[in-house]
C-alpha cells in the first residue's frame, strides 16, 4: 500500500493503514523516552546541603557562579533533587 495511488474507493483502507502507523510510531517514541523520575521534587537549601554534602555558604557560592541549578521564589532558593543527584 505504501507506493499505491490512493483513490477515493481506497481512502478508508489508507486511513486505517496510516492510523496503525501512527500508533506504532507513538509506541516506538515512548520506548525511547526515559522513564519519568520520581526524584523531580523541589527541595529547600537544607535538603540540598544534605544531598550534595556541602555547607550552605558553598551552595550559595555555587549558585552565584552558575555551577548549581537553582530556582528562586521570593527570597528562598529551591533545587530539584534529580538535578542535584546528577551532579555527582
Amino acid at each position: 500500500m505504501q507506493k499505491e495511488t490512493v483513490t477515493f474507493d481506497k481512502l478508508p483502507e489508507a486511513v486505517g493503514y496510516l492510523t496503525e502507523q501512527v500508533i506504532e510510531l507513538k509506541r516506538m517514541v515512548s520506548e525511547l523516552q526515559p522513564p519519568a523520575s520520581d526524584k523531580h521534587v523541589l527541595v529547600e537549601i537544607e535538603d540540598a546541603c544534605r544531598i550534595i554534602k556541602k555547607a550552605k555558604p558553598t551552595i550559595y557560592t555555587l549558585v552565584r557562579k552558575g555551577l548549581l541549578p537553582a530556582y528562586k521564589k521570593g527570597k528562598k532558593l529551591y533545587f530539584y533533587e534529580d538535578e542535584l543527584l546528577g551532579l555527582d
